[in-house]
């Protein structure tokens, strides 16, 4: 908490610090004071003694998913030129450029990029995984390192975000993992990594708590208790078995999966979109012994 006011007392931004690689230097994440404060009283660990019985998280979460379905009300537009403002977007990188082009926040918030903005790394090098968002990105070697260096959070199971389903958890067990966060002010539509075949969509339904780092590395198996989309991609040219799961978070009022089972799809084709909120997708591969980029 006293960090939060250093910071602000300096005029800086107080979010998740994070490495631009565009500038190449450690930057702190826009985030509104309001937002801030809330992910520091509900995920501090000293809140799971004064809040055993989970009144302020039901409360926090409760007003999340009420903002979250405000946001699809026409009156909700009216909020769009000052968010694009707060979070410096640039809006022609995008297919309707103007805030009055946008009937909802809503409609805004899962916007079409431009698809020359977002060119597909090597889309016929079958080693080159694409990213799956717009994101604050982290990559794993093996599940093993996650808990060295991400999740540190001690209910965390990786059994439990993919559902218990014992032949995926058995098959992606000594595999590799990538991580793509999605901020607010991000264009919020997701992406296959891989070319492939989709062979099954399995929805879970679960809350919406944040996926930052301070929740991440809290008391709560954030990953595991949220709503998602666990989408199994058989790829294709040898890449083997892909798990995309992508993860509802706070204010996000559902995933949205535009893609059925049984659709071919090529390397950087849109899978779906997260509403308005933050989200994340975690992306497992078997590992290969020649290895794969992403």
């Amino acid at each position: 908490m006293m960090q939060t006011i250093k910071h602000l007392i300096k005029g800086e931004d107080i979010g998740t610090q994070i490495y631009d690689r565009k500038n190449k230097q450690v930057i702190n994440e826009r985030r509104p004071i309001k937002e801030h404060l809330e992910a520091e009283l509900m995920y501090q660990s000293p809140i799971d003694k004064i809040d055993e019985a989970g009144v302020v998280r039901h409360e926090l979460l409760t007003e999340s998913i009420h903002m979250g379905h405000e946001k699809n009300q026409e009156k909700s537009a009216k909020g769009i030129p000052d968010f694009i403002k707060f979070y410096d977007i640039d809006m022609t990188q995008f297919q309707r450029e103007k805030p009055e082009d946008f009937r909802t926040f809503n409609d805004f918030f899962t916007r079409e990029v431009k698809s020359e903005m977002r060119p597909i790394a090597s889309p016929n090098d079958p080693n080159i995984v694409t990213s799956a968002a717009d994101c604050r990105l982290i990559v794993f070697n093996s599940l093993e390192e996650t808990k060295d260096l991400w999740i540190k959070g001690k209910k965390f199971s990786f059994e439990k975000l993919l559902n218990h389903d014992q032949a995926l958890t058995e098959h992606f067990r000594h595999g590799s993992v990538a991580n793509f966060r999605l901020a607010p002010q991000d264009y919020h539509r997701f992406h296959s990594p891989v070319a492939g075949t989709i062979e099954r969509i399995t929805n879970v339904g679960g809350t919406l708590y944040s996926v930052k780092p301070k929740a991440i590395n809290s008391e709560i198996d954030v990953l595991g208790e949220n709503e998602r989309d666990i989408i199994v991609i058989d790829g294709a040219d040898g890449i083997g078995k892909v798990a995309f799961v992508a993860i509802g978070a706070e204010r996000v009022g559902r995933v949205t999966t535009l893609k059925k089972e049984g659709a071919i799809l090529k390397k950087g084709d849109e899978l779906g979109y997260f509403s308005y909120g933050g989200s994340d997708v975690c992306v497992y591969l078997k590992r290969r012994s020649s290895g794969i980029k992403i």
